[in-house]
């Protein structure tokens, strides 16, 4: 028997974790390795484990075995689970508090930073995190330095909210144009950021840029940049310059 690999030379054993036949000699011979029988003083003396095929849920997979057996070890204690850590080998890596709360002398517990709920962000019905799950969206500066306060998605984005570089949300900023069509649900509506240059072509037919018109307004395409639109109001839009717009229509059909 090869204690270093916990093995015995055999034709063929059906309680072997692995084989290896560089391990044996002779014809149709091989290493029928059994994990728990490898002698490993560093998985016991630094990691209070022994060497095993698979870990349980307990203990750490730790590469200090043999010919595919794995040290298990670092064994986590009742009150590290508590405290929502994990074993970890050595103290470094840890981003968060380090105690001695798994077996093993290499072994600690590495406790993960806690985000502290502040109430901006628990009153509206959020929480505050590290990083948001899916279904969730993220909120900046509601909780403490390096959390976000985490609220459920109530409004998906839609492909026609997006085209406008918009999304869907129950309430706008200051600096954004609501269009509620464009979303699923009875609260949400498309915020559409008003980010549009005004241009002089647009200013000369007394309108403004924007990426979408309000009521009262019509949208004249071509005269501004990008996905924005000139939008002159309709009320005080004299007939002259209605003229000059279906001039501008025209010639754009001419040379499409």
């Amino acid at each position: 028997m090869n204690d270093a690999f916990g093995g015995r030379c055999n034709i063929w054993d059906r309680s072997c974790d692995f084989r290896n036949p560089c391990l044996c000699t002779g014809l149709r011979c091989s290493c029928c390795i059994n994990c728990t029988n490898q002698i490993n003083t560093s998985c016991r003396d630094r990691y209070a484990g022994s060497c095993k095929k698979s870990c349980d849920e307990t203990e750490l997979e730790i590469d200090d075995c043999k010919a595919g057996c794995k040290c298990c070890g670092c064994k986590i204690s009742q009150m590290c689970l508590d405290a929502g850590g994990h074993c970890i080998v050595g103290r470094k890596g840890c981003n968060g508090r380090v105690t001695r709360c798994c077996e093993g002398k290499n072994c600690y517990c590495c406790i993960p930073k806690t985000c502290r709920q502040r109430k901006c962000c628990t009153f509206p019905g959020g929480r505050c995190a590290k990083a948001c799950k899916k279904g969730e969206i993220a909120e900046k500066g509601l909780c403490s330095k390096d959390c976000v306060c985490c609220f459920d998605d109530r409004c998906p984005d839609s492909p026609k909210c997006q085209a406008l570089d918009g999304r869907c949300v129950e309430s706008c900023e200051a600096d954004e144009v609501s269009v509620p069509w464009l979303c699923g649900g009875e609260t949400c509506t498309c915020c559409v950021k008003n980010n549009c240059n005004q241009t002089k072509c647009c200013g000369a037919f007394g309108g403004s840029c924007e990426k979408f018109c309000s009521e009262g307004e019509k949208p004249v395409a071509d005269l501004c940049q990008g996905k924005c639109q000139c939008c002159v109001a309709v009320l005080i839009a004299t007939e002259d310059k209605w003229f000059l717009l279906e001039i501008h229509e025209k010639i754009k059909t001419i040379f499409s």
